[in-house]
């Protein structure tokens, strides 16, 4: 059964949320991986200090639980927000910790907080920019897996103006996706932007254009910061995912990509 690749706890910035709140369900249902992808954001914009998660001490706490699991394999994730000006440190945060998965997201440039609104007033140049930065992120900063959330700002946008259509920046997302296949990375369906958004239509639209360019690896996650959107409509996105044409999703251990046929 599909495990869910990225999801937040009390060790990120923005959930209260207990491991063993995740694990009872993972366990309930068969699970046979569990990892969290913690946050590391540095300076962002909105607040007053960086977003970094204490990895040792999750990984004291897990020691506590995994006995408490025994047909669980405990692995470790970071969601690392990509940032040109604290290049360095994301560098040093990956040379000191080591991860299973690295999922990199671009969650702001410095300035913009692509999670709020008014980052978005003039939805299309806004969104240009945006895409700018997600190419910029994937461009200059290669160690990671999975491409984390790439429509998180057009979830934002959408919010702004309901009737943005994703087509228009169809020349941006070749660049993306192109550049994530080139590079042998793989792409999220994120469960929770995909519900924001709430279109069938468009999710289809982006995994066929994803797949017309050649591309072929896909994760699958629910980015739940609370426990009852552990594996959000997974089901439901598994059926679109194989529609698609999309034979397998991808999830990582100890930084090598593994298959779950479909």
């Amino acid at each position: 059964m599909l495990h869910d690749q990225h999801m937040h706890s009390h060790y990120s910035e923005d959930s209260n949320e207990n491991l063993k709140a995740y694990l009872d369900i993972a366990n309930r249902q068969g699970i046979k991986y569990f990892m969290t992808c913690e946050h590391v954001d540095y300076d962002p914009p909105t607040f007053k200090k960086s977003w970094i998660a204490d990895f040792d001490a999750l990984r004291k706490e897990c020691k506590t639980l995994i006995p408490l699991y025994p047909n669980i394999t405990f692995l470790y994730g970071i969601e690392l927000g990509y940032r040109e000006d604290h290049y360095l440190d994301m560098i040093n945060m990956l040379r000191y910790h080591k991860f299973d998965l690295v999922q990199l997201s671009a969650h702001d440039d410095g300035i913009h907080d692509y999670y709020l609104k008014e980052s978005f007033m003039d939805t299309y140049n806004d969104l240009c920019s945006y895409f700018d930065q997600v190419f910029k992120a994937i461009s200059n900063f290669s160690d990671f897996d999975v491409l984390s959330h790439f429509d998180y700002g057009f979830k934002t946008a959408r919010m702004v103006n309901p009737s943005e259509d994703i087509k228009l920046y169809e020349d941006k997302l070749i660049k993306i996706f192109n550049k994530l296949i080139n590079d042998n990375k793989a792409l999220e369906i994120n469960s929770k932007v995909q519900n924001t958004i709430n279109d069938d239509e468009y999710l289809k639209y982006i995994l066929n254009l994803y797949y017309s360019l050649g591309g072929r690896k896909l994760t699958l996650s629910s980015d739940a910061h609370k426990v009852e959107n552990y594996r959000l409509n997974f089901d439901k996105y598994i059926a679109m995912i194989k529609d698609a044409g999309f034979k397998y999703l991808c999830y990582f251990v100890d930084r090598c990509e593994h298959h779950y046929e479909l």
